[in-house]
């Protein structure tokens, strides 16, 4: 029995694409050049045993966060979240930590919490509406997307 479409890599794109065309009843076949699935948007053991490294979802922090990925049904998938997103080396101190949450990430910014709760924070508080309107296709959009998000 062949398949209805064939979906070439599996990263959120691919992922999006097959499961969309599976839902819709189309036969999916789903091809992948690694050895795993899930393209840069997963994680793997890349020096040690029990060290897990992001292959490349920092980059695409946004594809979680996308309706396409958003409108998926994906019961039994679970997104792994490090609790250190990121750090920020300074040359005059220890390394800023971003977390996912503004407030803890602000109380390691010192005398910069409040500008980072201002800004971060507005951008969290927009939620999927400021998030939808920076991934729309490029067209007519909100003139003044800052002015969008401080408003949430």
């Amino acid at each position: 029995m062949g398949a209805d479409a064939v979906v070439v890599g599996s990263g959120p794109n691919g992922l999006v694409a097959a499961v969309t065309l599976a839902s819709a009843g189309r036969r999916v076949l789903l091809l992948e050049a690694a050895r795993k699935f899930g393209g840069a948007l997963r994680s793997a053991e890349l020096t040690t045993p029990g060290r897990v490294h992001d292959l490349g979802a920092t980059v695409m922090a946004m594809a979680l966060a996308s309706p396409a990925m958003r409108g998926l049904a994906l019961d039994g998938v679970e997104f792994a979240h490090p609790p250190v997103v990121a750090a920020h080396p300074l040359d005059d101190g220890p390394a800023v930590l971003v977390h996912r949450d503004v407030d803890r990430t602000a109380e390691g910014l010192g005398r910069d919490a409040g500008v980072w709760r201002a800004i971060v924070g507005a951008a969290v508080r927009a939620g999927f509406p400021l998030t939808d309107l920076l991934l729309k296709p490029l067209g007519p959009w909100e003139p003044r997307p800052a002015a969008f998000a401080a408003a949430a």
